[in-house]
């Protein structure tokens, strides 16, 4: 049980800045909602499209936690020397610009995505706003995983929480309109993205120079260390790759479920980010996790790394059990949490109760890869994402929702047996390229007389 206090007092903060995160679509749809079914519906097709190119940097620079945690091990340094941040920070950047300028040529392809054209308006208002919010985004997750790989974990996520207060109100002026604010809809909602990720960024990096470093950050700011830039590149991309995999497939079921009407968009969206909001407990033992077992594979510590492992999945069970069970039990006030709106709570109530029913396999999957990660592999589980998802559970779902006439519920079906293909696919994985890394390095976890037993 030691262990799983551990996990779980480390979990605490990042669970925390994890929900901060979606707190800010959270507040954004709450808002929007209650302005009107179109502006939730535009914004939550843009939030799909917008997803793809924020994940993709985030994870980049998710790897970096794992790194931080094993090279501090490795090397017995309680604080990495700056170069890596400034390396790490110029790799961020870079990717950032990069996905700024996909996210902007895909507006031109909006109307060829079999979108209801009454959202197009809407929906590219909130994207060309908001692009303006990725460099911030990215480099703030660069420095929180830089962080966190040094099992620091309040400030960044304080301030994650902070400023969704601050995101929640400035939603309710600009997009309602208050005192000498005009009424903005979904445009309103953008800025008040925009505004809240340019500050977080602000407030990281002066705490980073003046506190975390004491100053000595800025001379070091832009040197790169090849080495370590390719490293974070070859662990990163494929992670990069795993949540594009995965998230492009909710990204792409978001914009067909908006060719099923403005209802079926709106249901869609909620549940979505429901299960967005739910999915952060298990990844917040995930991230945990991963930066524990990578300090001990840098101590060649594999006894613990093994408990870790058991720690981490029996926490996880326990978690997405309970949400689970809301979920199923409890649908209709789950989902009227976010809206008023009869019809979309009674199809909405539909979609999550199959949410509901693959919350715990979830959640063993999301866990086994920080596993994965924490020991150095991100290839395999990328294969894996792209055949579970894209080979089986999309297309299922675009059977039985556009060809079966199953609607949005349907491809809800579909997204469930993706995820239940990777938790069978990834928990064997984890056992074999543990045991694997294990005897490599002279262990032999399975036996009493283990050189760490």
């Amino acid at each position: 049980m030691t262990k799983v206090k551990e996990i779980l007092r480390f979990s605490f903060f990042i669970l925390l800045g994890h929900l901060g995160q979606m707190a800010f679509n959270f507040s954004d749809l709450f808002v929007c909602s209650r302005y009107s079914s179109m502006a939730s519906g535009a914004l939550s097709v843009a939030n799909g499209i917008f997803a793809l190119a924020l994940v993709a940097g985030l994870g980049l620079t998710i790897a970096i936690s794992s790194l931080v945690s094993f090279h501090r091990s490795k090397s017995n340094q309680n604080v990495l020397p700056a170069e890596y941040l400034s390396t790490y920070f110029l790799v961020s950047a870079l990717a950032s610009i990069l996905l700024i300028f996909l996210l902007l040529l895909s507006l031109f392809f909006i109307d060829q995505m079999n979108i209801d054209p009454k959202l197009i308006p809407g929906i590219l208002s909130y994207l060309k706003i908001t692009a303006n919010s990725l460099l911030p985004a990215i480099l703030f997750s660069c420095f929180k995983e830089f962080l966190q790989g040094h099992e620091k974990t309040f400030f960044p996520n304080a301030l994650i929480i902070f400023f969704n207060l601050i995101n929640f109100g400035l939603n309710w002026v600009l997009v309602n309109g208050l005192g000498p604010f005009p009424e903005m809809g979904v445009s309103g909602a953008a800025w008040a993205t925009v505004i809240c990720r340019w500050s977080m960024f602000i407030f990281l990096f002066l705490y980073m120079h003046v506190t975390f470093f004491k100053k000595k950050l800025t001379p070091k700011y832009f040197h790169f260390n090849r080495e370590l830039g390719m490293e974070l590149l070859k662990m990163g991309l494929p992670l990069t790759g795993n949540i594009l995999l995965e998230v492009g497939v909710f990204s792409t079921t978001t914009i067909l479920s908006s060719s099923f009407g403005v209802v079926s968009a709106a249901s869609h969206g909620i549940v979505l980010n429901l299960i967005s909001m739910a999915f952060m407990f298990p990844l917040s033992i995930s991230s945990a996790a991963s930066v524990k077992i990578a300090y001990e594979k840098g101590q060649n510590n594999y006894s613990e790394a093994k408990k870790t492992i058991y720690a981490s999945l029996f926490l996880v069970t326990i978690m997405a059990s309970f949400l689970s069970i809301l979920f199923i039990f409890y649908p209709e006030r789950v989902v009227g949490l976010l809206t008023k709106d009869s019809e979309v709570i009674t199809l909405g109530a539909k979609i999550l109760l199959i949410a509901g029913c693959f919350q715990i396999a979830d959640g063993f999957q999301v866990t086994t890869s920080g596993l994965l990660r924490g020991l150095g592999e991100t290839r395999f589980p990328m294969y894996f994402y792209a055949i579970n998802y894209w080979l089986i559970g999309l297309p299922l779902g675009t059977l039985l929702g556009i060809y079966h006439s199953g609607g949005v519920k349907g491809l809800w079906i579909g997204l469930m047996s993706a995820v239940y293909l990777m938790a069978l696919t990834n928990g064997p994985y984890l056992y074999y390229f543990f045991h694997k890394a294990a005897r490599i390095n002279g262990h032999n976890v399975t036996s009493p007389q283990s050189p760490n037993h």
